[in-house]
């Protein structure tokens, strides 16, 4: 999935909270969703539990609909985000090479830039664009190592919410969410088990 489409597929769950409420809402979403990045590596490094690449993959697509949520919220441009998406697959290869992303310190290195840089755009030090651009960088570096692409993950996030919300966001499905078929979605099992 590109990011043009992704940014329009995302957009299609999102409830509108207002302006104000929206930022409110893509800043701790953010904050939220790479916390269980972090997460992930934490109970890597420090119980030596195996990192789940579906969980992985799961996790980036939800930090990934928080942006252009932000970009509505704030009337950006979202030519912004598709321009910071997309230049982000150029850079990977360097990368890949200074944070020695094959190595869970690599890995984990990633996913402290992910929050510092959320702090930055939160504390207004960075604009949507770079944060956007760092973002999908890291989050590419991270999926890279276990296999998969950015791409991928947006496909897959948009595959979930589909189906969780088969029309649009409703309060009672996210309360009332089948996990079982959330997990298939990802895994891209069409049929339920």
């Amino acid at each position: 999935m590109n990011a043009e489409n992704y940014y329009d597929s995302a957009l299609r769950t999102a409830i509108d909270l207002g302006q104000v409420n929206n930022k409110l809402h893509g800043l701790l979403g953010l904050i939220s969703e790479a916390g269980e990045i972090a997460d992930l590596f934490k109970r890597a490094v420090a119980y030596g539990k195996p990192i789940d690449p579906v969980h992985l993959l799961e996790e980036c697509g939800d930090v990934m609909w928080y942006v252009p949520l932000l970009y509505q919220s704030m009337e950006a441009d979202p030519k912004g985000f598709v321009f910071a998406v997309e230049t982000s697959r150029e850079e990977l290869p360097l990368l890949m090479t200074e944070l020695e992303m094959g190595t869970l310190l690599g890995q984990s290195i990633s996913v402290v830039g992910l929050q510092a840089q959320i702090v930055q755009l939160s504390e207004h030090r960075a604009s949507l664009n770079e944060t956007a651009g760092i973002l999908s960088l890291l989050l590419r570096a991270l999926l890279s190592a276990y296999g998969f692409t950015l791409e991928e993950a947006m496909e897959k996030n948009i595959a979930k919410l589909r189906a969780r919300y088969p029309e649009k966001f409703d309060q009672s499905l996210a309360l009332g969410r089948d996990l079982q078929r959330e997990r298939d979605a990802l895994e891209g099992i069409s049929e339920p088990r």
